[in-house]
């Protein structure tokens, strides 16, 4: 799907076909959505471009990522934060910049891009140039990392009030928490990807002087927020591996509580063995053997020799 907007006075009026734009009078922006083959080739007839989907690939080579094609346009493959069934990931875009023209390649119709398209309609800023709109879009990437970010930091002080807060907590629910906090380290590892790749973009255009200065000190904002959110990332990453230490330390409590018992018991059926043992013995001559009260008396002496230690091991509250 194709969403074609170009520049009326300085605002972005959508339109409904190719066939309505004026080329030469202002910007373009074609957003193509999981394009189809004929609206490619009505892209290549117009534009003379192709519209190759960026590769959804681990390559962060800024010579791989940015680059300019042989008609001198700008390419850019960046990554923007969606989330798709319920999972927080990045979906690639590829951006062709050319001085009045944008295209913007994707598979998944992003939430930031159908944002920006929305906003278009009432925004009454003035759009004069395509990397005015790839900036605006990474800055609201930037935004929706920090309120994901927040809602992760959400997430964690939640399982940390109920771990802590957990004074019997089962092996089920000890599996549950180390889930949940596996899966807010996974979405924190994805921000801060993404927010690394929102800064190789822009220090790109930094260093190779691509940016108009009207763009300048928005993107040093973009720039600063950027690093702000990276040391947030960090902190998360400190809380995480603080919730983790903690629920692996309630397990292994969990566990040395029950060796504990397992150790007292067997401590307190050592005397009962040792005496059992004795009247084992095949000696001739053990008057208990031979007497009526002899079997009993060996019972109760066995008994009494457990309920010894553990009288002791309770009072010294090594029972608890």
């Amino acid at each position: 799907m194709l969403h074609i907007f170009s520049t009326q006075k300085g605002r972005l009026i959508k339109q409904t076909s190719l066939r309505e734009l004026a080329l030469g009078n202002g910007l373009i922006w074609i957003d193509a959505v999981s394009p189809t083959d004929e609206e490619r080739e009505a892209i290549a007839a117009l534009f003379k471009i192709g519209l190759e989907l960026a590769e959804d690939d681990a390559d962060i080579e800024t010579s791989a990522r940015i680059f300019l094609d042989r008609s001198d346009y700008l390419n850019v493959r960046a990554d923007f934060l969606v989330e798709i069934a319920g999972r927080i990931t990045t979906e690639p875009v590829r951006f062709v910049i050319a001085e009045q023209f944008l295209f913007s390649i994707h598979e998944e119709d992003l939430p930031i891009i159908r944002l920006m398209r929305m906003r278009s309609k009432a925004d009454r800023r003035s759009w004069t140039s395509a990397l005015q709109i790839v900036t605006e879009l990474f800055a609201l990437d930037v935004e929706q990392s920090a309120d994901v970010l927040e809602d992760v930091y959400q997430s964690l002080k939640l399982i940390n009030d109920r771990v802590l807060a957990e004074k019997k907590g089962s092996n089920e629910e000890a599996e549950e928490y180390i889930q949940l906090i596996a899966k807010e380290e996974e979405i924190n590892g994805t921000v801060r990807r993404n927010l690394m790749d929102t800064r190789l973009v822009l220090s790109y255009l930094f260093r190779e002087q691509q940016l108009p200065k009207e763009l300048v000190a928005q993107v040093k904002i973009i720039q600063r927020d950027i690093e702000s959110l990276d040391g947030h990332t960090s902190f998360i990453f400190d809380k995480i591996n603080f919730l983790m230490d903690a629920v692996m330390g309630f397990i292994n409590i969990k566990q040395n509580k029950i060796i504990k018992i397992f150790s007292v018991a067997s401590v307190a059926m050592l005397p009962p063995t040792l005496i059992a043992s004795i009247y084992g013995m095949n000696f001739e001559y053990m008057p208990e053997l031979a007497q009526k009260w002899g079997y009993p008396f060996s019972l109760a002496l066995m008994a009494t020799s457990v309920l010894i230690p553990f009288y002791y091991f309770k009072r010294k509250g090594w029972m608890k």
